[in-house]
């Protein structure tokens, strides 16, 4: 699971062990790793109120246990070349994972700024070794790649 005291490296190379995976409840399919990179702060909030709001908000309080309570890790580049402010955050999922990447596909695809963009990491107990399913945004795009 992701810590307040790993880096933002440390978070995006994180992979849950198949122990983590199976030590969660049985209603527990998998974890989704959430990262939002956005122009500024109030962007990428802006990301998470229209994934938590109609017409998703039902599909996302189904598909994450307890998602109103997830935390969410900030790492503010307002100083860097190209000013960025990047969110973290880990979601337990508990549906499968076609529903889970047609519901992230259709956030994606519809989120308010199309400078933000949004990688979606989703660790499946289903999934065979460690791969994972990347949703991503991409020029103005959305993509799915398994990932090993």
């Amino acid at each position: 699971m992701l810590q307040r005291t790993m880096s933002l490296k440390e978070m995006m190379d994180y992979r849950p062990m198949e122990d983590d995976l199976m030590q969660c409840p049985e209603t527990v399919t998998g974890f989704m790793r959430l990262c939002v990179v956005a122009p500024n702060r109030e962007k990428a909030y802006d990301f998470l109120r229209h994934m938590m709001n109609p017409p998703y908000r039902q599909l996302a309080l189904n598909s994450f246990e307890d998602c109103l309570n997830t935390i969410h890790y900030d790492f503010d580049g307002a100083q860097a070349a190209k000013p960025t402010f990047i969110l973290m955050a880990e979601y337990r999922v508990t549906t499968d994972k076609p529903s889970l990447q047609a519901l992230m596909e259709a956030v994606i695809e519809s989120r308010p700024d199309a400078d933000t963009d949004i990688i979606a990491d989703c660790f499946m107990k289903s999934d065979e070794g460690d791969g994972c399913l990347r949703i991503y945004s991409h020029e103005g795009k959305v993509h799915a790649a398994m990932l090993q």
